[in-house]
Formats: C-alpha cells, structure tokens, sequence
C-alpha cells in the first residue's frame, strides 16, 4: 500500500466558475521562467567564450604593437 493510495483515484475537480485553460495559455505561462533558465544557464559560458575572445584580441594587438614599434 503506497502513501498516496487515499488520493489517487479520487475524481479530477473542474471549477464551475473558470472556463478550463488552453495548453497554448498554460504552456505560455510558464514560458518567461523556461527563458530565463536557459539564458542563466547559458550565460556563464557565452561570458566566458566573450572574455577568451577579448583576451586574445589583446594579446594579438600587444604583439601586433612590439613587433611594428620596433626598426629594424
């Protein structure tokens, strides 16, 4: 005997005052929430490749500049 067998087959409640809500309205009310988890999960790593990306534009323009600054 499982913990939920008193409430498992008890019938579903509808509400006599609310219409039922669509799947397309249900689904979009969780949407802001998906979109932001995937943009805090993604995130780190786009600011991670940005400041790889910035660090080797530095690096390459600092060589850049010894090398051309210098007569040979």
């Amino acid at each position: 005997m499982s913990r939920y067998d008193d409430v498992i087959n008890l019938p579903h409640h509808v509400s006599p005052a609310r219409q039922r809500m669509s799947m397309h309205d249900r689904a979009a009310q969780f949407a802001p929430a998906i979109d932001f988890s995937d943009f805090c999960a993604t995130f780190p790593i786009s600011l991670f490749l940005f400041l790889i990306v910035c660090f080797v534009v530095i690096i390459i323009n600092h060589r850049n500049r010894l090398f051309t600054s210098h007569v040979f």
